[in-house]
C-alpha cells in the first residue's frame, strides 16, 4: 500500500504543480491591441484598446484536485495499512 499511496501523492503533486504552473503564466500578454477601421470620410484609422494579461479559468481545480489527492492518500494510507498488519498470534 505504501509504494500506491507514494504513486497518488506524486500524482497528485505533479496535478497541482501544473495548476500553479498555468495560474502564473498568462496565456494572453498584456499590450496594446490595434484594429484598423474604414471610414468613408478618411482612408481609414487605428482604433487601439490597452489588453490586460488574460489567464487560464481552471488552474484552481487543478490545485485543489491535486493537493485532495495527495492529502487524500496520506489520510487513508494508516488505515490500509493496519489491515495489512500480520496480527501477532499468542504464543
Amino acid at each position: 500500500m505504501l509504494h500506491v499511496t507514494k504513486l497518488f501523492v506524486v500524482v497528485g503533486a505533479a496535478i497541482a504543480l501544473c495548476g500553479l504552473v498555468l495560474g502564473t503564466v498568462p496565456d494572453v500578454e498584456p499590450g496594446m491591441e490595434c484594429e484598423r477601421v474604414y471610414s468613408p470620410e478618411s482612408e481609414g484609422y487605428l482604433v487601439c484598446v490597452e489588453r490586460e494579461a488574460g489567464h487560464l479559468v481552471w488552474p484552481w481545480p487543478l490545485m485543489l484536485a491535486g493537493g485532495a489527492l495527495a492529502m487524500g492518500a496520506i489520510l487513508v494510507d494508516p488505515a490500509f495499512s493496519a489491515k495489512a498488519r500480520p496480527r501477532r498470534s499468542a504464543a
